[in-house]
Order: C-alpha cells, then structure tokens, then sequence
C-alpha cells in the first residue's frame, strides 16, 4: 500500500491532528470545537485520505445549500509556508 498525504498546503493545527488520529483509530468521532475551529476542514481531508486509501469509494459532505459548502470548504485559501 503507498503512502497517503494531505493535500501538499493543509498542514493540520494542533487540535486538528487529535481529531485525525481519532478519526483514523475508531469508527465514530465526535469534534465540539469553537465556531471556526476547522473542523469542517478536518472532517473534509479526512474523507480525501479515506477516499485515497480505500480505492472505488465515494463520500459525501451534507450541508443545507450548495453556496455554503463552497463557501465552507472550497473558497478557502492556503498559504504556501514554503
């Protein structure tokens, strides 16, 4: 099996790598962050490394409109730290 990254500019905050841990050793999760805490971001590598690992799968992410899950999780910038 290879090796499964992030996407090269998402480096995870402290608190956001608890949750992948969590994510990535039990079946269930629950996050009770402060508002933009990140965990929509989390939870949305976390499905892309679920999807990379695990070949012919597809997930999904439900939110009450269109316009907010672009503007929840595409319309995000990330800074290049090199």
């Amino acid at each position: 099996m290879h090796q499964v990254m992030f996407p090269v500019h998402y480096r995870p905050r402290p608190y956001q790598a608890a949750l992948h841990q969590m994510w990535d050793t039990k079946r269930y999760g629950v996050a009770v962050l402060s508002r933009q805490a990140g965990k929509d971001v989390a939870m949305s590598m976390q499905s892309v490394k679920r999807r990379l690992q695990i070949g012919k799968t597809t997930g999904t992410y439900i939110s009450l409109d269109n316009p907010m899950i672009r503007d929840i999780l595409w319309d995000k910038t990330y800074l290049d730290p090199d």
